[in-house]
């Protein structure tokens, strides 16, 4: 059996639960089984990553000295998130020499929403961009021509030979990547892939998807310190809920030196708690993804983690005044 669930974002991930159920019966306080979850990502759309070619703009104010600035706008609906860009830029009249290439990343490009190009030669040129996500490169944009018009007498021998020296090593560069980047998928495959070794940490919420659990980072209070965990600092705070009611709760918090994957390990953890309801377990209250940085309020353990209460209950230890015995409720 299956069932097509449909609607869903594509290039997202999901956290699916499945549990079976009988009809309940009013004696009866557990109908159904424990739930299975498996988390998954949706496929990439086709073509939500292509640049829409109407949305280049060359800037010809300083085209006579040699100045190119080309701008254009983002995809609108890309798939996951945006890594880097590729632009192709060619001299119509020197057919014989191969295009120069140019690779910025997405925070180069936001930082002036474009890319700025120095001392071209005067000729006729083309140029073609594409976007790379987390899905893998776009589609090239159909090419867009100029002029830059010659003001100088025309081309000297030198600075085309100066050209040429200077395409054959970016060719030399380029290559040399390449087969860096064949290298380490093929032999050393634990270690991780650039791909993910680029991606801007800004850009978390494009992996996890605020929902009903997300709360007001204006509703929580830290309090203090209650130790280090696996991703951060634990603190005590209090949560305003809805109804005005204060409750005594556990935040945990993720440092700021985490990296991407450890950041997105930690949305992870608090998806697979929302599955969770049982008095033995440690409730999830609630999440705030938004901003940072990232919180996940936990049901506070009044007299700390399990491990250290048992031992702090053992008969020869210091701390055990009373002689407690380990049955102690807890």
């Amino acid at each position: 059996m299956f069932l097509a669930v449909k609607s869903l974002h594509h290039f997202t991930e999901y956290t699916i639960e499945v549990r079976a159920c009988q009809n309940k019966d009013e004696l009866d306080d557990e109908p159904c089984s424990s739930q299975s979850i498996t988390t998954v990502r949706t496929f990439p759309l086709g073509g939500a990553d292509d640049i829409d070619v109407s949305s280049i703009v060359i800037n010809n104010e300083n085209l006579t000295s040699g100045i190119l600035f080309v701008k254009w706008d983002e995809p609108k609906d890309y798939n996951g998130l945006i890594v880097n860009y590729h632009i192709e830029i060619r001299l119509a009249e020197a057919t014989e020499y191969k295009p120069l290439p140019v690779c910025i990343t997405q925070m180069e490009y936001q930082k002036r929403m474009g890319y700025s190009f120095y001392d071209l030669l005067p000729g006729n040129y083309s140029l073609r961009l594409r976007a790379t996500s987390l899905a893998g490169n776009g589609n090239w944009t159909s090419p867009v021509y100029f002029i830059i018009p010659d003001t100088r007498g025309g081309i000297r021998s030198e600075i085309l030979a100066f050209m040429v020296v200077a395409v054959i090593i970016v060719c030399i560069i380029i290559l040399g990547a390449a087969f860096y980047v064949y290298y380490r998928k093929k032999y050393l495959n634990d270690i991780p892939t650039m791909l993910y070794a680029s991606v801007n940490p800004e850009y978390m919420s494009a992996v996890y998807e605020p929902d009903e659990w997300e709360v007001p980072r204006e509703k929580i209070k830290l309090l203090q310190e209650l130790g280090q965990g696996s991703f951060g600092m634990v603190y005590k705070g209090e949560y305003e809920t809805g109804d005005k009611h204060v409750l005594k709760c556990a935040v945990k918090t993720v440092n700021e030196s985490a990296s991407l994957r450890e950041r997105i390990e930690f949305l992870q953890e608090a998806s697979v708690m929302k599955a969770f309801n049982c008095h033995h377990v440690v409730k999830l209250l609630g999440v705030v993804s938004k901003g940072h940085p990232t919180l996940v309020i936990m049901e506070l353990m009044g007299k700390g983690d399990l491990k250290a209460y048992l031992r702090s209950r053992r008969p020869d230890n210091e701390d055990n005044i009373g002689n407690h015995p380990y049955h102690h409720q807890h």
